[in-house]
């Protein structure tokens, strides 16, 4: 599940991977990766992912043999969601003759599309570098973002609408956070709104400013407390039932990403060489882990004690404890290096650069990975998605 569960905490409640065996299987469909992180969810037997060629694909998790392929026909994806064997996705076909956006319901054992719902589609979402968000699920109904500033709820017996809440402009919405009946979801129009699902009213709302463009934040709880990074790379804190702000943390990197939040703790790292363990009362910095002069790309994940991160050219594990570096994971050769000219090319690139500059570079970018059942799945710009155990 996107962000492990509807709060979007970050933390999957699943054994961790404190010592890396090594690889379990390699998987790749396209030399275009991008679809890797944007479209990536794990259950107990099937692996959903899509790839450039417009396709969502189920592999067996414990071998990657690919078990359907289910023919989408639009390029771009939201981060799917699997929920009681359903696979729910939203996916968007953009070109300048005509632009069609579905939410969809596949069946997770053979691909197979079992309802449509078409949405209105707003161009001002490509700005954000998304289409329709990541939904939830709850009572029979599933919700999900817009990219014209409503949030939808569709019954997911009938695929009918049963409800829609509309924000103050046309602007697209992120994954929501769900907790006690009580939807949380930011928009484009620089607000962050909670919505009880009981009565489809606005309980309360907090401007935060706007969404960063093609890094968009989405709001994640704990502790009685809702987070948020607005555009100026500030992470807040506001009290869950009255939205009143706490406190903010403010970072200097290029854009903070989606912190991992627990009862004791939030961990965020931000586009530079910095993870900072926060104080989750006052926001205030416990410690910080530097990686030299390589960068994080992606946001945080957590299981038991154990961070997961991805960055230029790295897998890291860390201990949230003892603060160390657990286990590296950086990718294998490839199995024929004579089909892949791009590895070459990447890796000449990179040797020139660091050469020139005295800093590392890599093409091999680690995205945001998931851990189900003591196993990582993590996609990588070199077009690869990995199964480490």
């Amino acid at each position: 599940m996107f962000r492990a569960n509807f709060q979007r905490t970050g933390v999957y409640d699943t054994p961790e991977v404190r010592q890396l065996n090594g690889l379990k299987w390699q998987s790749r469909k396209s030399p275009d990766s991008l679809t890797w992180y944007f479209c990536l969810c794990v259950s107990e037997s099937v692996v959903c992912v899509g790839n450039s060629e417009r396709n969502l694909y189920g592999l067996d998790s414990e071998t990657g043999i690919e078990l359907w392929q289910h023919q989408l026909g639009e390029k771009f994806f939201s981060n799917p969601v699997i929920y009681d064997g359903i696979v729910y996705i939203s996916s968007l076909n953009f070109n300048e003759a005509k632009t069609d956006q579905y939410f969809r319901a596949i069946d997770l054992k053979t691909g197979q599309k079992l309802w449509q719902f078409k949405l209105e589609f707003q161009p001002t979402s490509l700005m954000y570098g998304s289409v329709t968000s990541s939904p939830v699920v709850s009572k029979g109904v599933v919700y999900v973002g817009g990219t014209d500033g409503y949030l939808y709820g569709i019954n997911i017996s009938s695929a009918e609408l049963v409800s829609s809440f509309k924000t103050t402009k046309n602007m697209p919405l992120t994954p929501p956070a769900l907790k006690d009946d009580i939807i949380y979801v930011a928009s484009g129009d620089g607000y962050l709104y909670a919505i009880e699902l009981s009565t489809g009213q606005q309980k309360w709302q907090y401007e935060i400013g706007g969404l960063k463009p093609f890094y968009p934040s989405f709001p994640a709880i704990a502790n009685q407390s809702v987070y948020i990074i607005s555009s100026d790379n500030t992470l807040h804190s506001l009290n869950l039932q009255t939205g009143e702000l706490l406190w903010t943390f403010k970072d200097k990197s290029r854009c903070l990403y989606a912190p991992v939040i627990t009862e004791k703790a939030i961990y965020v790292c931000g586009s530079n060489t910095s993870f900072y363990a926060l104080d989750i009362e006052t926001g205030k910095i416990q410690w910080t882990f530097q990686t030299g002069d390589v960068k994080y790309l992606s946001s945080p994940i957590m299981a038991r004690d154990t961070i997961y991160i991805g960055g230029q050219g790295f897998l890291q594990a860390l201990d949230a404890n003892t603060r160390k570096e657990l286990w590296q994971f950086t990718t294998p050769l490839p199995e024929n290096l004579i089909l892949e000219p791009q590895f070459l090319i990447g890796k000449l690139g990179e040797g020139i650069l660091s050469k020139l500059t005295g800093a590392t570079f890599s093409t091999e970018k680690f995205l945001t990975p998931i851990i189900y059942a003591g196993a990582i799945y993590v996609g990588c710009k070199n077009g690869y998605l990995y199964a480490l155990h």
